[in-house]
């Protein structure tokens, strides 16, 4: 954090948005990309993504991903990995929580 930062925008939470990315050629059938967006000043240190597959009996499985940092205005990528297929499967991602650096 840039004393700038530090001065005007102390009160400022970081707002974490996660989208999932579109599948590249030849990636694997159990992982899924996204892309974490920090539209806030703020940075967030330690964010949790949090991602579950469900089926119509519930939930399959859940993995997560933690990043060191999403610096205020910018956005980090990343996989969650999963043992099993996602194909079929309904798909959830969001971030669970983050510290302040």
């Amino acid at each position: 954090m840039t004393a700038y930062e530090a001065f005007t925008n102390a009160d400022t939470p970081p707002q974490l948005a996660v989208a999932r990315l579109v599948a590249a050629p030849g990636q694997p059938e159990n992982q899924v990309r996204f892309e974490i967006v920090n539209s806030a000043d703020t940075t967030a240190a330690g964010v949790l993504v949090h991602g579950e597959i469900r089926n119509e009996n519930g939930v399959v499985e859940t993995a997560e991903a933690t990043f060191d940092y999403v610096p205020a205005q910018s956005k980090a990528a990343g996989a969650l990995i999963f043992l099993s297929a996602i194909k079929g499967k309904e798909l959830t991602i969001h971030a669970v929580g983050y510290a302040d650096p």
